[in-house]
């Protein structure tokens, strides 16, 4: 008779799945920005004989965000743009009790809302069966405690501070208050970040698994995002089924407990 060894695997949370999109950052990150600060020197010693041309100024914007992004790196973990555009499938009924159609959908697995303000996160689509139309589907904002509201001013003053040392440095300040271009700065783009349960949707909507409650602050630059802080981390569901399915990672491993793999021995 075979005998079958197991070892139960660890699904990822809120937390573990925020850490698989963490970027990795320089391990010598201001050898980076001297090096992005010396590569607009460079644009700069000639730009009198090319800053009529488009293909400079791209190449200005695009140091200019390199150094602002490795700034930002330094206190804040940079996290994909790939984790604020996963989806989930969904499915909705949609009309009445005499002509009803069951439509497939492809939400956003994230809510995202700016700052502080914003009560209430909204999303829509297009219907394309049936007598067409428009289905709304919504989530109040989580609760956001003092001491993440501190981080966030926090984080907004760390931006004020960059932008500060920006132009403290010979060219890129140069470039930044005289060059006449609007070049890319840090702003105060809070947003926060979560994925709402079935039951917190304002939409007749079926979702077969339940997802995390669980909420982060994200500071946002451009296209990028750096991670600010996470809270009410508890009673965690796994979301290994959101990697497999709407992520399209396949291998789980940099997510599973370490510890005895399966074993089968006949």
């Amino acid at each position: 008779m075979p005998r079958t060894k197991t070892k139960k695997i660890h699904d990822p949370t809120f937390s573990e799945l925020i850490q698989g999109y963490t970027k990795p950052v320089p391990q010598d990150i201001d050898g980076e920005i001297n090096a992005t600060l010396d590569g607009l020197e460079k644009l700069a010693q000639v730009g009198s004989l090319h800053e009529g041309e488009d293909a400079y100024w791209d190449s200005i914007t695009a140091l200019t965000e390199r150094y602002f992004a490795l700034q930002l790196s330094k206190k804040y973990a940079p996290i994909s743009t790939g984790l604020v555009h996963l989806t989930r499938s969904a499915k909705a009924s949609v009309g009445d009790q005499y002509n009803e159609d069951l439509v497939n959908l492809q939400i956003p697995l994230f809510a995202i809302v700016p700052g502080f303000r914003e009560k209430r996160w909204e999303w829509s689509e297009q219907i394309r069966t049936g007598r067409g139309g428009t289905i709304k589907i919504s989530a109040d904002t989580p609760y956001v405690p003092a001491e993440i509201m501190a981080k966030g001013r926090e984080a907004m003053a760390y931006s004020d501070e960059v932008r500060s040392k920006a132009l403290r440095e010979r060219t890129l300040g140069d470039l930044i208050a005289f060059s006449g271009k609007k070049l890319p700065m840090p702003n105060h783009d809070l947003s926060i970040l979560w994925i709402p349960r079935d039951e917190d949707l304002a939409v007749d909507i079926e979702i077969p698994r339940q997802p995390d409650p669980d909420p982060a602050l994200v500071l946002g630059y451009r296209s990028h995002y750096f991670l600010v802080d996470k809270w009410n981390i508890k009673e965690e569901r796994p979301l290994d089924h959101y990697l497999r399915e709407y992520s399209g990672i396949v291998n789980l491993d940099p997510f599973k407990a370490t510890g005895e793999a399966n074993e089968t021995n006949v």
